[in-house]
């Protein structure tokens, strides 16, 4: 290799590096805590650097930290379910840090209406209240059958289900499962 290409090679790894460290240095850290209206410290608190993913959760004494924020004007979010969620316009010094506590308000959560359906042992009374053809058995029915084999009582009670009887030779019927007419 020639001087003047051994010469090169180091200008340019020394020009790259000082071009880069300015690009490294612009970032800086944001603490701070987060408290409800009455003062009291609130853990889980998700805080967030808006347009960016930069992100922490507060700890149980409220407090949070994000680091490698990139430097001038951003927006802070604190959120956490059952309060208002608090922004704050900052900017975060280059290398520095940045205190920004926030002060979250309580909110009602609301939530959608939920059906709730439960089964029932009862005989329905409309057939044309359910989507699909639905037999009921009571435990009268089920006891009559003298036995406890699941698949021999659904066959006795209702002749539609038909279950495969395993042989001792051919585990063809294993992979047959239960049929309904």
């Amino acid at each position: 290799m020639s001087f003047k290409r051994r010469a090169v090679v180091p200008a340019i790894l020394i020009l790259s590096g000082i071009i880069t460290f300015p690009l490294a240095a612009q970032t800086g850290t944001v603490r701070g805590r987060v408290a409800d209206s009455a003062g009291t410290d609130l853990s889980g608190v998700a805080v967030t650097v808006e347009g960016t993913g930069i992100r922490t959760t507060s700890g149980t004494n409220g407090n949070y930290e994000l680091r490698g924020v990139p430097s001038g004007s951003r927006t802070l979010r604190a959120r956490l379910i059952g309060y208002r969620a608090a922004t704050a316009q900052v900017t975060v010094p280059d290398d520095g840090t940045l205190e920004q506590d926030f002060t979250l308000g309580r909110s009602t959560v609301q939530l959608a209406p939920i059906d709730v359906v439960v089964g029932s042992r009862a005989r329905h009374t409309a057939a044309e209240e359910l989507a699909v053809p639905v037999d009921v058995y009571t435990a009268e029915d089920i006891k009559r059958q003298g036995t406890t084999e699941t698949s021999q009582i659904l066959q006795s009670v209702s002749q539609s289900v038909n279950f495969p009887r395993q042989t001792v030779t051919d585990a063809n019927d294993v992979v047959r499962p239960f049929t309904m007419r």
